[in-house]
């Protein structure tokens, strides 16, 4: 069975801008201040977690939109499920966050 990648429109043309123009930067989100070590698309945003604790939330054009800042170590992943992006950090929690980037809560 082939897998098959489901994203909005707009996402995927940022995709095939970076297959066409491989190895050329197009866009550059500079806001993290440590790696970037997960990306997620939700509510036709970027959301990208880095070393430095935080999540950005970028536009699709590239533009800054919000920073959820929720955890005190660095966030290793991000996760989509019903109406909340869910981050995992190094300090031990779990954030949840509004499509806005509003902290809706905190696990340990």
């Amino acid at each position: 069975a082939k897998l098959g990648l489901h994203l909005p429109p707009e996402l995927l043309a940022i995709v095939a801008e970076f297959r066409v123009n491989f190895g050329t930067a197009l866009r550059t989100c500079q806001q993290h201040t440590d790696v970037v070590t997960s990306i997620a698309c939700w509510h036709d945003k970027i959301w990208s977690a880095s070393g430095d604790g935080t999540v950005c939330v970028w536009g699709l054009s590239g533009a800054l939109v919000g920073q959820c800042k929720g955890h005190s170590k660095g966030v290793t992943g991000l996760a989509t499920l019903q109406d909340r992006m869910w981050s995992a950090s190094l300090d031990g929690t779990i954030c949840f966050w509004s499509a806005d980037g509003e902290c809706l809560g905190r696990t340990k």
